[in-house]
C-alpha cells in the first residue's frame, strides 16, 4: 500500500521527466533518419545518409567539434585552477573585511544573462570603440588592437574568455564550500609541526578537495559540449565558422536550414558523446 503511494506522488515527476526529457530524445533519434523541414507532412526515411553526410562529408561538423574540444580543455586547464585559487583566497584572511565584497564581485557575473554578458563583451572588444583597443592604443601598443571578434584568429579566444570570465564563480563556490568544510584542526596541527602555507595546501587542502576537482571536471567538460548562448548571442559561429560548435551547428542545420533530421543527427552524436564522456569518467572515479 505504501509503496502504491509512493509511485503515485512520483508520477507527477516521471511524467515531466518523460515529456521534456526522454520522449524529446527518443523522438530527435527517430528523425535522426529521416529526411525532414520540420513543416511538410511528408517525411523521407534515408536511413543512415545523415551520419554518413555528417561523419564523412561534412567539414564543419568536425571544425565545431574541434572547437569544443579548446573549449573543454581550457576551460579545465585554466578555469578550475582559477576557482581554486580564487577560493583560497576568500577562505584566508588576507582579504580582511573586504572578501564578501570581492566574492559578490566575482559572482556577478554568473548572475547575469547571457544576452547581458554578450554586450557588455562586444562593446569592450569593439573594433573602433572598444575599450580593449582605446587602453592598448593609449599604452602605445596601438599595433596589437584589431577587430577581435572578427578575427578568425583570436575570435575563439575571445570567447572562451567570455565564459571563463562568467562561470568561473561556479566552481569557485565550490571550493570555497569544500574548503569550510576542512577542519581547522588539521590546519593547526600542521601549523604547529612547522608547516608553510605552500605546504598546507599540498599536503592537506588539496587530498581533501580532490573529490570535488574531478567532479568539476566532468561538470566543466559536460558545459563545455552544452555551450551555446554566449556564442550565438555574439557571433553566431562566425567569422567563417571559426567560432562554430556542435550546438550552434545543430541549431543553425535545423532551424535555418529546415533539415531537422540532419540537425538530429547532430544533436544525436552530442548525446553520445556526453554519455561516453560520463561513463569514463564514472569509471576513472571509480578505480581511484
Amino acid at each position: 500500500m505504501h509503496s502504491r503511494r509512493l509511485y503515485f506522488y512520483l508520477l507527477p515527476l516521471f511524467s515531466i521527466l518523460f515529456i521534456f526529457g526522454l520522449f524529446p530524445t527518443l523522438w530527435s533519434f527517430i528523425l535522426s533518419f529521416f529526411e525532414w523541414d520540420g513543416i511538410s507532412p511528408q517525411m523521407k526515411y534515408i536511413g543512415l545518409r545523415n551520419y554518413i553526410q555528417l561523419f564523412l562529408r561534412d567539414g564543419i561538423f568536425w571544425k565545431a567539434l574541434r572547437n569544443n574540444l579548446w573549449f573543454l580543455i581550457i576551460k579545465v586547464t585554466i578555469q578550475i585552477p582559477l576557482a581554486f585559487f580564487l577560493a583560497l583566497l576568500l577562505n584566508s584572511k588576507l582579504l580582511g573585511g573586504w572578501s564578501k565584497v570581492f566574492g559578490l564581485l566575482w559572482f556577478f557575473p554568473l548572475m547575469a544573462s547571457v544576452s547581458v554578458v554578450g554586450m557588455l563583451w562586444t562593446r569592450m572588444l569593439a573594433p573602433y570603440f572598444g575599450l580593449l583597443n582605446a587602453f592598448l592604443t593609449g599604452v602605445g601598443l596601438r599595433g596589437l588592437s584589431r577587430a577581435w571578434l572578427g578575427n578568425s584568429k583570436t575570435a575563439l579566444g575571445c570567447l572562451i574568455a567570455m565564459d571563463i570570465w562568467q562561470s568561473t564563480s561556479f566552481a569557485m563556490i565550490i571550493f570555497l564550500g569544500a574548503l569550510k568544510g576542512i577542519p581547522s584542526a588539521l590546519l593547526e596541527a600542521a601549523e604547529m609541526e612547522g608547516a608553510n602555507d605552500w605546504q598546507k595546501i599540498w599536503y592537506i587542502i588539496l587530498p581533501n578537495v580532490r573529490p570535488v576537482v574531478s567532479t568539476l571536471v566532468i561538470l566543466t567538460s559536460m558545459f563545455a559540449f552544452q555551450k551555446f548562448g554566449i556564442i550565438w548571442v555574439v557571433t553566431q559561429g562566425g567569422p567563417s565558422h571559426t567560432t562554430e560548435v556542435l550546438a550552434t551547428w545543430m541549431y543553425r542545420q535545423a532551424f535555418w536550414q529546415n533539415r531537422f533530421g540532419y540537425g538530429c543527427a547532430i544533436a544525436m552524436v552530442l548525446l553520445g558523446i556526453a554519455l561516453l564522456w560520463m561513463g569514463v569518467s564514472t569509471i576513472l572515479r571509480r578505480r581511484k
